[in-house]
């Protein structure tokens, strides 16, 4: 998957509700062909409080979608490059994170 899909979603996700909930579970489903984006208010294990989704469908998956298992990053980037407007250290703490392999 190109990059720019991902930064897509997190754009999206980030200009809906980001700043409002502390709390936040975000989520996807990569398969061969598609990549499923889902972001919630608070924790949960259903869809309860979604705020965001988005389906990446390529018209070539093959050569756009990852085919291989690759570790997973998180970044935690400045908004439009500019540091916090109070000055204040900006901390990014994950909680869990779970890996559910495709059945």
């Amino acid at each position: 998957m190109e990059l720019r899909h991902l930064r897509y979603f997190a754009m999206v996700a980030n200009e809906r509700s980001f700043r409002r909930a502390a709390e936040k579970t975000h989520r996807f489903a990569w398969n061969a062909t598609s990549v499923f984006f889902q972001s919630l208010r608070g924790h949960y294990d259903d869809n309860s409080n979604e705020f965001a989704q988005w389906l990446c469908e390529p018209p070539d998956p093959a050569s756009q979608l990852g085919q291989q298992p690759v570790p997973v990053e998180i970044n935690l980037w400045l908004f439009k490059g500019q540091p916090p407007q109070d000055g204040q250290e900006v901390e990014l703490i994950v909680r869990s994170f779970k890996f559910t392999p495709m059945q």
